[in-house]
């Protein structure tokens, strides 16, 4: 009898010593709950967006820009150090039978992951279920109408894709250092005038110098992480990718973190862009579209007159190449992972959602001898839509 009081003596003593961490643990959990309960409002999601995240986050990019790598590879290499030493940590206390000081452990870093989970809530995912970025051009354009926009797009790009310098490969040449490619597409990013954007809070946008290799393994061409106040880009990828790529990173800064929008909007800016290398950057990403919108009203010869020229094709055939020599195993362990993560984040269609579909509203209008189709232009067709009458006048 006492023997078995003194065991369950010895219990309350072990519980006791375990409570604290219990606690903090539970707290823990209840703060993210609440967060994640609070991102079903788009209200909120709005409100916290613009008057927290956003300056959280033009905060932690002034820390950020003070130093001149990632604080990204920073964190990621400070937490792989942290984790092995916390393994052999546990395992030494566990040779040792420390069971209870094993249990606290644990129950510690597992409050304080749960903790870092809320901050990453707090300044990265209200804005998954923001409102949706407003329409480009959401008005109907008629078949002709769009095909003469197409056209226009047609020779400047034809225009730019000769004046620009390339190397031995057929790759345009960046005439621009990484310093001055922020300030351009910034520079950017501040004509977005509508309040829906937190462009103050915009990211400086760095190479993974470390990490590159990894990224690229898992066919990531870049990354923003909120939580450090930078984003980064694959380094090796062709620079005209990195320049799309970059521009990207920097709308999940000002708060366009849904993967497709913050595609358009990139697009808008680097098509409507007075600079020519932005401008080809923003056709050689996304010039496939006004493609994609003309072959639902199929025709052969209006269709090969809007065709990329021979040194696009080139260059896309050699970016196609450099992604093919990155494909590995991990190649569809990271696409798991991303499609993951984005469908955690309120994105149903995951990975899929960086691309917008071309289709037909399955209205048909009859002229002459021609049928055609009424198109649901997506936002990156309205994004040209838009950035052709901004310049031209409809």
């Amino acid at each position: 009898m006492k023997n078995k009081k003194a065991l369950v003596q010895k219990e309350k003593t072990k519980f006791k010593e375990l409570l604290p961490y219990l606690i903090v643990m539970a707290i823990s959990l209840i703060i993210l709950v609440v967060l994640i309960a609070l991102r079903t409002s788009t209200e909120v999601c709005e409100f916290m967006t613009k008057n927290v995240s956003g300056n959280i986050n033009f905060v932690a990019n002034k820390v950020a820009s003070v130093f001149p790598f990632s604080l990204f590879e920073a964190f990621v290499i400070t937490c792989i150090v942290i984790l092995v030493a916390l393994i052999v940590l546990l395992i030494v206390l566990l040779v040792k039978k420390r069971f209870m000081l094993v249990v606290k452990s644990v129950v510690l870093i597992g409050s304080i992951c749960v903790l870092f989970g809320s901050y990453y809530v707090l300044v990265a995912g209200f804005a998954y279920n923001r409102n949706p970025v407003e329409s480009f051009y959401p008005e109907s354009v008629e078949y002709y109408e769009f095909y003469k926009i197409v056209k226009y797009y047609k020779e400047d790009f034809d225009y730019l894709s000769e004046k620009l310098s390339r190397d031995e490969n057929g790759m345009t040449i960046c005439p621009y250092t990484n310093e001055e490619l922020n300030v351009l597409l910034k520079a950017e990013c501040q004509r977005l005038d509508s309040s829906y954007y937190n462009v103050k809070a915009c990211f400086n946008v760095k190479p993974l110098k470390v990490l590159s290799g990894f990224f690229s393994s898992n066919g990531i061409s870049g990354i923003t992480f909120t939580p450090s106040g930078d984003s980064g880009y694959v380094k090796d990828q062709p620079s005209v990718e990195i320049t799309y790529t970059a521009l990207h990173e920097m709308m999940h800064s000002i708060g366009v973190m849904r993967e497709n929008e913050a595609n358009a909007v990139s697009c808008y800016l680097l098509i409507s862009s007075e600079n020519e290398y932005l401008r080809y950057a923003g056709y050689f990403g996304y010039y496939r579209y006004l493609l994609n919108a003309l072959s639902l009203n199929y025709d052969k010869d209006e269709y090969s007159q809007v065709l990329v020229n021979a040194k696009v094709s080139k260059e896309t055939a050699q970016m196609n190449d450099y992604w093919a020599s990155q494909s590995s195993l991990f190649d569809k362990v990271g696409d798991f992972f991303n499609n993951l993560y984005l469908k955690l984040s309120g994105e149903k269609n995951g990975t899929d959602s960086y691309h917008e579909p071309s289709v037909s509203g399955g209205v048909e209008k009859v002229e002459g001898d021609r049928v055609f189709v009424e198109v649901k232009y997506n936002s990156f067709q309205q994004a040209f839509i838009r950035a052709y009458y901004d310049k031209n006048g409809k």
